[in-house]
């Protein structure tokens, strides 16, 4: 009989590659990535220092020192946020390079499963300033990598405020339907950072998340009863008005109308 053929992997991305490269000569210390079992990524061991990971990571740091230098990482993380988490770790005098949306939300996970609380602090500014640029942006278009990346934070206890423009007491700080975010932390001045986009960050995640495939809805799932029913409640009760919300709220009125009727017919 003939031996069956060896399974492959997936080819690694370049910037994975070009990272095994650069540091496989240096390193002491190595996390195999796809451990849990994957076929298209089992064993892959993407090379570090222990040192500059233990110095972020009290997971690392509490493993005794005789401990095999090769950790599997037993969570469902990609290789490429990986190799971004072991980026970060590194001594990097100029700070973290800026982030996507997407890597903020990725990366926190990550930093969290290796309890790594201050690389967290630091992502949740970048995701503060991310969202701070749009201020004066009534246009704003909040992403489902957007959505996500406040979604992990918010699950990993950081605070925000979104202020109701409609609040006739500017100091209220109610947050929209059941989706409870207040902000943040005492050395920034962001009580109003996202005043204008409460009614934004609500109206938009209907249409978002619905044009989502079954897959991607997944990471913004948890919270999404809860806004939709906000944003159909506020618009019964004509919180959103006209003006800058219009189109905003048309895109989402329809995508939850095209949803409920794909739905109904799936069901006949």
């Amino acid at each position: 009989m003939a031996e069956p053929a060896p399974k492959k992997h997936k080819a690694l991305d370049a910037s994975v590659q070009a990272y095994i490269d650069t540091n496989e000569g240096t390193a002491n210390f190595w996390l195999l990535a796809g451990a849990t079992g994957s076929d298209d990524l089992q064993q892959i061991k993407l090379p570090t220092c222990r040192a500059f990971v233990a110095f972020h990571s009290k997971l690392i740091r509490d493993l005794p020192d005789e401990e095999d230098p090769e950790f599997p990482v037993l969570c469902d993380h990609d290789t490429s946020t990986l190799v971004l988490f072991l980026q970060a770790c590194q001594p990097n005098f100029c700070g973290l390079p800026e982030y996507s949306a997407g890597d903020i939300g990725k990366l926190s996970k990550i930093a969290h499963y290796f309890d790594a609380p201050t690389l967290v602090d630091c992502l949740f500014d970048q995701l503060i300033k991310l969202l701070q640029k749009s201020d004066n942006n009534n246009a704003f278009t909040w992403t489902s990598e957007l959505y996500e990346a406040v979604f992990v934070m918010k699950d990993l206890g950081k605070k925000f405020v979104l202020l109701d423009p409609s609040d006739l007491d500017p100091r209220a700080r109610r947050s929209p339907g059941g989706f409870e975010i207040q902000f943040a932390p005492p050395h920034h001045e962001h009580g109003a950072a996202l005043r204008i986009h409460n009614n934004f960050f609500v109206i938009q995640f209907p249409r978002v998340f619905l044009e989502l495939d079954e897959a991607a809805r997944s990471t913004l799932k948890k919270h999404s009863r809860s806004l939709i029913s906000s944003f159909i409640t506020r618009y019964r009760e004509g919180k959103y008005g006209s003006g800058i919300y219009s189109e905003a709220v048309k895109a989402s009125m329809l995508s939850c109308l095209y949803f409920v009727l794909a739905e109904a017919t799936s069901k006949t």
